[in-house]
């Protein structure tokens, strides 16, 4: 049946057990008050239908074109607000403050209520910016450079917009960065170590000690400390301390990290520089061993530091000696973490008009900008009339055209000369004079005579020739530009140096050419004796060699004679000498020689060699038995040579001859008298 309100139709509902209008969804029994919930918002669902929201219809009709449901004005902000809000959140979260995330979005709201930036890129540093503030609010550092890392963009924009976002906002901030305070103590500890300022009571081993820094470095230190202990350690309500002491203290912990090891008289130097900040001693103290315990809890979390450990009560290194080694490795650590954090990138729904309006919008990052060189003109375009007729058509004026400022570029110079600006943008109108270099400021410091502002080391000749040609590869500077004239040629020794060093090593060419000589001499003897060798056992094998053939010497006995004689046959003629000789040199019978042995004696071998030294040594031993012969003999015989200056041999005819008797030899009178009777 009908419905008794608006007359639609109705359809049973078996949980409301009644029937349901599908328009108005009255119920046509009232008694029925299942549906009916104080957690349900039903006031007007049945009769206020003026309150009732109509059906959105199916398209939206605008003065151009047809916009479908849901992609109107309205909508696309809501969805922008929700996604910039998701945005804050995560940042917040890696900042280690997710409780100022309501603060920081109710900023964002406020900022974009007044009008003070469109979606687009520009919403991302604005939404830092809030967060920043909402730090500040809570009496907290900033962390303009943190956020700036992970927005991926430059600390000087975020600056520039902090300080007009608090102005817009009407927002009174005080100050509480400790670092802040970093510049005046390396500028008052300078002084002192100079000897400028009297009365500063620092002990002289302190002093000595401090001298061995670089205050430079220690400043860096004390500024990446306060961040890491700002995003990591944030300090409760409860304790609430001045940025002067917290400096002071961050400041005493730099310099002894840097050194490596503990400071002596630290009290003393906590006094000083807690009076040139207007603190007192014991603030300072109190606050260098809050964040000397933090320090040590960072340590732990570090993985390739060993951490503070008591063992029976007693550690091994004191907690300050093992911060001052640790602590530079701690702000690495956390740094690379850091660097590491990837956000989510927020997906802004963006109109026409929007995006034009971003990219006529300044750049973010700040080092985009360049610095005019003095003899290029610079090309402003003033509007014309058809331009103004332009912006006449559009409800926004065009934005106008930003000049760099000559003072801004010095003061940014003066921060940091070393870090130029990146190349500018093409142009379509080329210029009139182009600029020597892209990096002027930089090429004035490079080539002045002065560098003692800069930095303690003059620049190489490798770095002034790539910043005067703007490079440093190899077609723009060639390996000859890197030396002077004449500067390689005395790298390299010269003839006295050469000599000086060969008479400290004790060298010299002579002694090389005396040693190839002497090995020379050896080698060719060696090789004329095994040629000597060779050709003695060639003659032996041919039956040319016989005995050697010396200068004539005196012998005794005759080899050959008593080798006949041995055989048996002294009575034989001259061809049967002839006979045994032919034998004899031929290698011919020899078994009367192996009956008495004597073929190893002579040196006869089966193969018919003699060797030299056997037969001398057979000589020496018959010398010596002829001359006892000699005095065993009773009649006196012809002596004669046997043999000849031309070598013929001469034939002895031995009479009454006979062996010497055994017994002679053993009687020394018989001997006597047999010789001299």
């Amino acid at each position: 049946m009908p419905c008794t309100e608006c007359g639609g139709p109705t359809v049973w509902d078996d949980a409301a057990s009644s029937d349901i209008c599908t328009q108005c969804g009255n119920l046509a029994d009232p008694a029925q008050v299942i549906l009916t919930s104080s957690d349900w918002h039903t006031e007007g669902m049945h009769h206020d239908l003026g309150l009732r929201d109509p059906a959105a219809p199916n398209f939206l009709k605008t003065r151009s074109n047809y916009t479908l449901a849901g992609q109107g004005q309205g909508i696309r902000d809501q969805k922008n607000a929700l996604t910039m809000a998701n945005f804050i959140k995560s940042l917040a979260v890696s900042m280690n403050a997710p409780g100022l995330t309501p603060r920081a979005t109710v900023l964002f709201n406020q900022a974009r209520a007044i009008g003070y930036f469109r979606w687009g890129s520009r919403a991302r540093t604005v939404a830092g910016v809030c967060l920043s503030l909402a730090l500040r609010e809570s009496n907290r550092p900033d962390s303009i450079h943190d956020i700036a890392t992970l927005l991926r963009c430059s600390p000087h924009l975020l600056s520039r917009t902090f300080i007009s976002l608090a102005a817009a906002l009407k927002i009174t901030t005080i100050t509480v960065d400790p670092s802040v305070y970093i510049a005046t103590l390396q500028s008052y500890l300078t002084t002192i170590l100079q000897d400028q300022t009297p009365g500063h009571d620092l002990p002289t081993p302190l002093l000595a000690s401090l001298r061995q820094l670089s205050l430079l470095s220690v400043s860096n230190t004390a500024a990446a400390l306060g961040r890491t202990l700002t995003r990591n350690c944030p300090s409760d309500g409860n304790t609430k301390s001045s940025a002067a002491s917290t400096a002071c203290a961050i400041f005493m912990l730099s310099l002894e990290a840097e050194s490596r090891d503990t400071l002596g008289s630290i009290g003393d130097l906590a006094k000083c520089l807690a009076a040139r900040c207007h603190v007192g001693k014991g603030v300072v103290m109190s606050q260098y061993k809050i964040i000397q315990d933090q320090v040590a809890l960072l340590i732990e979390k570090v993985p390739w530091l060993e951490g503070y450990r008591q063992k029976g009560g007693r550690a091994k290194l004191s907690k300050r000696l093992v911060v001052a080694r640790g602590l530079k490795d701690v702000i690495r650590f956390n740094e690379e973490i850091l660097q590491n954090t990837l956000l989510p990138d927020p997906l802004l729904v963006l109109d026409s008009d929007d995006e034009k309006d971003d990219e006529d919008h300044e750049p973010e990052d700040d080092t985009a900008t360049t610095i005019p060189s003095s003899g290029a003109e610079q090309d402003v375009k003033r509007p014309t009339a058809d331009a103004d007729v332009q912006a006449g058509d559009d409800d926004r004026a065009a934005k106008r055209r930003k000049i760099h400022h000559s003072l801004d570029e010095a003061s940014r110079f003066l921060l940091n000369p070393f870090n130029a600006p990146a190349a500018p943008k093409k142009r379509d109108s080329a210029q009139a004079k182009p600029s020597v270099s892209k990096f002027p400021l930089t090429s004035y410091v490079l080539s002045t005579a002065s560098l003692s502002s800069v930095g303690p080391r003059p620049p190489t000749r490798l770095q002034l020739l790539a910043a005067a040609r703007g490079g440093s590869d190899e077609d723009v500077i060639k390996d000859e530009e890197l030396f002077a004239e004449g500067e390689l040629e005395g790298f390299l020794r010269n003839d006295e140096e050469v000599e000086m060093i060969g008479r400290i090593l004790q060298y010299s060419d002579d002694d090389d050419d005396d040693g190839d000589e002497e090995v020379k001499a050896s080698r060719d003897a060696e090789r004329k004796r095994k040629e000597e060798r060779r050709n003695k056992r060639k003659r032996v094998q041919a039956g040319t060699e016989g005995l050697r053939q010396p200068a004539p010497k005196k012998s005794r006995v005759n080899l050959e004679a008593l080798a006949k004689f041995m055989q048996g046959e002294p009575g034989s003629d001259e061809d049967g000498e002839g006979e045994i000789d032919d034998e004899y040199h031929d290698g011919g019978d020899q078994d009367g020689f192996s009956l008495l042995g004597l073929d190893s004696a002579l040196g006869m071998d089966d193969d018919g060699d003699e060797d030299i030294s056997s037969v001398q040594q057979i000589i020496q031993e018959e010398d010596d038995l002829g001359d006892v012969q000699q005095r065993s003999r009773t009649g006196k015989a012809d002596r004669a040579s046997l043999a000849n200056d031309t070598g013929e041999e001469i034939i002895l005819q031995l009479d009454d001859w006979r062996p010497a008797s055994p017994a002679e030899f053993d009687s020394y009178e018989t001997r006597y008298e047999q010789e001299y009777d």
